[in-house]
């Protein structure tokens, strides 16, 4: 009689192959959700590091601002490090402008004067209308989005356009809050406001200029171009106080010729001042600004450096939304009353080439005639107040990349952040050349 066989050890052996290969997978499965989950720990950290860091950026920038005068040059690289600040094991960048130096594919480290833009609030139609990229009816659009009225301008919007939208709102009919407020303008979009630097960091990056822009926008916005938000402002604000606080003496009040004289007298003796006095006092005495004052007083560009802080036209406490013709970029200077393309870069050809002689406005009146700055000089200033600074942060092995935008205001005995707004998702802002930093 034949045994039956007994295929018992062959099942045995593929239940146990199964269970292995099982376990097999379940071992990788759980490997690899360890290794995701460590992945997600080491993210989770690099990203604390990163805000740590941020955080660290803005009281480092509070305490290098307090340290010296900023009234009338910006801190740079050899008053204080902006570029690549350890913070531990993170670090950041304060993302200034390209410069000759640098090209335009890295980023320069800086802090951005804020009167070097045009304030939305205060810059009246033709002003508006010289931006690069401006149109009259965007211009006049903005100027009825910050009126108190309901009284359209010629080819502007108020609430009755407004509320013909798709998504209907009213016209704010106040100042502007921020100049990112001007994407709610009817006429003002994407390409306008950021033209092809869509990161705000004032480069043309690779995928900025290549053909990843549709060819209708790349021939709206050359190679160079940037869009409204570089150049303009609501920030721009001036204390009419000099640098110890105390107050200053307008030279269009006939009472306070005497204080006028000591000033002078002080700083150049009391010749200088009855000569000054007897220069200012003749003919029309009502000076416009500081400019015509100086044309007026006959004095040496260095000797009304010695007394400007002192000198005011106004006043009011605050002056809002002067130009700074010491830090201003070619466009915004041309917007100025009365100027045009080559009167902007007559400006900044002279500055560049005597930094030494930035003193006071006085430097002006080498470059330009006095009828060219007749409605100009009143928009005009040297003073900085209002500093911004585009912080870029990274932790450790240089990831949780953390971007925001600060507005300082240096006014005060310590400086007071009056603006902050979160960039993370604009993207990375050091150019293509800083990959080699990681």
């Amino acid at each position: 009689m034949r045994r039956k066989r007994n295929n018992d050890g062959g099942f045995a052996l593929v239940i146990v192959l199964w269970l292995a290969a099982a376990m097999a997978t379940m071992a990788l499965s759980l490997a690899h959700t360890i290794r995701l989950e460590q992945r997600r720990c080491a993210n989770t950290v690099s990203t604390l590091q990163a805000e740590a860091a941020m955080e660290a950026a803005t009281r480092y920038l509070v305490s290098l601002l307090q340290s010296e005068d900023w009234t009338s040059s910006l801190p740079d690289d050899e008053t204080g490090r902006l570029d690549d600040v350890p913070v531990g094991n993170a670090r950041f960048w304060v993302v200034g402008r390209p410069t000759e130096e640098n090209g335009d594919s890295e980023a320069a480290a800086g802090l951005i004067d804020e009167a070097s833009k045009l304030n939305l609030n205060t810059a009246t139609a033709d002003m508006l209308k010289a931006l690069p990229g401006m149109t009259a009816e965007l211009a006049a659009a903005i100027i009825d989005w910050r009126d108190t009225d309901e009284d359209p301008q010629s080819g502007g919007a108020e609430s009755e356009t407004y509320l013909r939208l798709s998504r209907p709102y009213r016209c704010k009919n106040a100042p502007f809050s921020s100049p990112e407020e001007l994407r709610l303008v009817y006429g003002a979009d994407i390409d306008l406001l950021f033209g092809r630097d869509r990161n705000l960091n004032g480069l043309q990056d690779p995928w900025e200029k290549d053909g990843s822009l549709d060819v209708l926008r790349q021939q709206t916005f050359p190679e160079q171009e940037n869009g409204l938000l570089e150049y303009v402002t609501v920030w721009s604000r001036e204390h009419n106080r000099q640098a110890d606080g105390s107050e200053r003496v307008n030279v269009n009040d006939r009472q306070a010729t005497q204080e006028l004289q000591q000033l002078i007298e002080q700083q150049l003796g009391a010749e200088k001042a009855q000569q000054v006095i007897g220069n200012v006092s003749t003919g029309n005495s009502n000076h416009a600004d500081l400019l015509a004052f100086y044309r007026a007083s006959t004095l040496t560009a260095q000797e009304f450096a010695k007394i400007t802080d002192g000198l005011t036209t106004t006043d009011d406490e605050w002056i809002e939304g002067r130009i700074n013709v010491n830090t201003a970029p070619v466009p915004v200077l041309a917007c100025l009353p009365g100027l045009d393309e080559n009167d902007a870069r007559a400006l900044v050809t002279f500055r560049e080439q005597n930094s030494e002689s930035l003193g006071s406005i006085a430097w002006v009146a080498d470059v330009l005639e006095a009828e060219r700055t007749a409605e100009a000089g009143q928009h005009m200033t040297t003073q900085i107040s209002r500093i911004s600074a585009d912080v870029v942060a990274v932790g450790d092995a240089d990831k949780g990349m953390r971007r925001s935008f600060f507005v300082f205001d240096t006014t005060t005995d310590l400086p007071t952040i009056v603006y902050r707004r979160d960039r993370a998702a604009l993207g990375w802002a050091l150019g293509v050349t800083s990959e080699e930093l990681f």
